[in-house]
C-alpha cells in the first residue's frame, strides 16, 4: 500500500509541474502576441522635423535666406527652436548624410563602413591568435 500510494504522489507532482509548464507556455506566448501587436505611440522630435525639412530649409539658405528668418517662419504653438539650435541641427544631419554607408556582409542591413571596416579587421585578428594557439 506505501508503494501505491508513493506512487499516487509522484504522478500528482508530475501533473503539477505539466500543468505549470503549460500554463507558463501559454502565458508567454500570451505576452509575445501582445508585444508583437503594440505599435508605441512616438511623438517626432524636434530634429526629426529638421530631418523631413533640411533639403528645403538648405535650399533657402543657399538662395541667401538667414537662419533667424527661418526660424521666424517655422514658429508655431507646437514648434519653437532658436536660430543656433537650428545651425546646429541643420550642421549634424549634413554630417550625417556625410557617412559613408555599405551593406553589412553578415546581417545586409545598412551601416556605415566604418563598422564594416572595424568588425572585419577585429575578425581577423582574432582568427589570427586562434591560428597562433593551435
Amino acid at each position: 500500500m506505501g508503494a501505491a500510494f508513493a506512487s499516487a504522489r509522484v504522478n500528482c507532482q508530475e501533473t503539477r509541474i505539466d500543468d505549470a509548464k503549460r500554463s507558463s507556455k501559454n502565458v508567454l506566448e500570451m505576452l509575445r502576441a501582445k508585444m508583437q501587436e503594440y505599435q508605441p505611440k512616438r511623438a517626432m522630435s524636434n530634429l526629426d522635423i529638421i530631418r523631413e525639412i533640411f533639403d528645403l530649409l538648405d535650399e533657402k539658405l543657399k538662395a541667401g535666406g538667414k537662419y533667424e528668418e527661418l526660424v521666424e517662419l517655422m514658429k508655431s504653438p507646437d514648434f519653437d527652436i532658436k536660430a543656433g539650435t537650428l545651425k546646429t541641427m541643420m550642421s549634424k544631419i549634413r554630417a550625417e548624410r556625410r557617412i559613408e554607408r555599405a551593406q553589412c556582409p553578415c546581417c545586409h542591413t545598412d551601416v556605415p563602413s566604418s563598422q564594416i571596416t572595424v568588425q572585419y579587421r577585429d575578425g581577423v585578428t582574432r582568427q589570427s591568435d586562434r591560428l597562433t594557439e593551435a
